[in-house]
């Protein structure tokens, strides 16, 4: 193996495969710590690995051709990252022909006046204008060099500047990567549209940061890998989040205080979730999530429009063999409360087209106000739905208003007493917005249409009067 192929730590070096066998991985044993280098320059790693992508892309084709009711989408890559795996001891990548896409990088030359030139988004340096901003005395660009300790260690004597452009590089070329796997998979005829990159989003634990949503974010007292969110939107394909635990329920400290699917969804709304499972890889393995967990985990990923989700379950994991010492929570959906969430959720959703909101208030197996607010206590969410009660006028306050920007008219299922239709209206930012009311043929379901949404919604709330009445399901389209 030559290793100007692999990614070099800040030591020069290149580990041994097995090196970090002890970590979880799907496999016992797995090999982490010898990662190929992502950079540019190095012409023998990117015709290897295009080469068998697109290999791998024409049997797909095949298959989606003879079967294009089956084929949905193709994700990348998984976890592309500078080497993460050495939790601070270690980090990448320091090989040579990455350092001269670094030096590039800052000053426009090589790929970046070329190829590259069109995914520059900084300002450009010259080396006097570099030493300035970084307080270093570089005499020549061949000696410009990234910090060699860790962002995670004590910042003394280290030039905090150049670390951060370094660490915005170490994104950039993580971004760059994954737009180089989709265009090879344009080149061989798969759509844009059916292109995700497949890119694990961790729920931060303190006393860790929140991981960075942007390329230019700011530094963080952990190894990132050279991840962040809008790295793992390449080009021509759209993201793919691998999701566990907490971040699968979107319940994550994000660096902008923001929700982290309002995030995604801002910057791709037609995003995947390629990898899930609501139980977390760092949990004990025999720690099953419950059926509460796996249907939050469910409703919030369809809620922000996620285009598909696939479930981590490929080695056949069954919760009948809990007790033995190979189960893993992770890699389990049979005999779960994973797949009855699932089974139910797809059943309550069957008829709820895609990009539209929907609040079920659980299911018969799990009563839950879904993050509805209301004035009153009286107002409780069972197995059959949101009993509000009578003859008290009820506001029930929207948990995400960003969800409902530009809807335009919402379906209520609805189980009342008598024959009795509630009085029910709509009120964005405290006022009433004008709106037209009609009852389905069938009796049960209330339509109130009105005009989009605003685009900025802070508040959204929903007005029921002359109850009693259960509010089965809510649909905003």
């Amino acid at each position: 193996e030559d290793i100007h192929n692999c990614q070099w730590n800040q030591n020069n070096e290149v580990m041994p495969d097995d090196y970090l066998k002890h970590l979880t991985g799907a496999l016992h044993a797995p090999e982490l710590s010898r990662s190929l280098t992502l950079n540019h320059y190095n012409q023998t790693v990117r015709a290897y690995k295009k080469r068998n992508l697109q290999q791998a892309a024409q049997a797909i084709l095949a298959f989606a051709k003879d079967n294009p009711e089956l084929y949905i989408a193709s994700n990348l890559d998984p976890d592309c990252y500078q080497n993460p795996f050495f939790e601070g001891e270690q980090w990448y990548d320091f090989n040579p022909q990455t350092l001269q896409q670094f030096r590039d990088w800052l000053a426009g030359t090589g790929a970046y006046a070329g190829e590259l030139k069109h995914s520059l988004q900084h300002t450009l340096y010259s080396l006097e204008q570099l030493n300035q901003e970084c307080a270093t005395c570089f005499a020549s660009w061949e000696q410009v060099q990234p910090p060699r300790e860790h962002p995670s260690k004590a910042q003394t004597g280290t030039n905090t500047r150049l670390l951060q452009l370094w660490e915005q590089f170490r994104r950039h070329v993580v971004h760059r990567h994954y737009c180089d796997l989709a265009d090879w998979l344009v080149e061989s005829g798969i759509s844009p549209a059916q292109i995700f990159s497949s890119q694990g989003f961790t729920a931060p634990r303190l006393p860790i940061d929140p991981f960075a949503l942007y390329i230019d974010s700011p530094l963080k007292n952990h190894e990132t890998g050279g991840m962040c969110l809008e790295g793992s939107l390449p080009d021509q394909g759209h993201i793919g989040a691998i999701l566990y635990g907490e971040s699968a329920r979107n319940n994550i400290r994000t660096e902008n205080g923001l929700p982290f699917f309002q995030s995604i969804r801002a910057l791709d709304p037609d995003w995947a979730v390629v990898e899930f499972n609501p139980a977390d890889l760092r949990d004990p393995p025999k720690q099953l999530p419950d059926y509460a967990f796996a249907w939050d985990c469910l409703r919030q990923i369809f809620n922000h429009g996620a285009r598909y989700i696939n479930m981590l379950a490929w080695n056949g994991s069954t919760a009948k063999d809990l007790h033995q010492d190979f189960f893993s929570a992770h890699m389990a959906l049979r005999d779960t409360p994973l797949q009855d969430a699932v089974i139910d959720f797809m059943l309550i959703h069957s008829d709820v087209p895609r990009g539209s909101v929907c609040y079920s208030f659980g299911s018969n197996k799990h009563a839950c106000a879904e993050g509805w607010t209301s004035n009153i206590a009286q107002v409780q969410a069972r197995t059959d739905g949101l009993h509000v009660p009578a003859d008290i006028p009820v506001i029930l306050q929207a948990p995400e208003p960003y969800l409902l920007s530009g809807k335009r008219s919402l379906a209520i299922r609805l189980n009342v007493s008598d024959t009795t239709v509630p009085e029910v209206w709509l009120a964005v930012d405290g006022r009433k917005i004008p709106s037209s009311s009609t009852i389905q043929p069938d009796g049960n379901i209330l339509r109130i249409d009105f005009h989009p949404l605003p685009e900025t919604l802070e508040r959204l709330a929903l007005h029921v009067a002359a109850g009693p009445v259960v509010l089965q399901r809510l649909v905003f389209s």
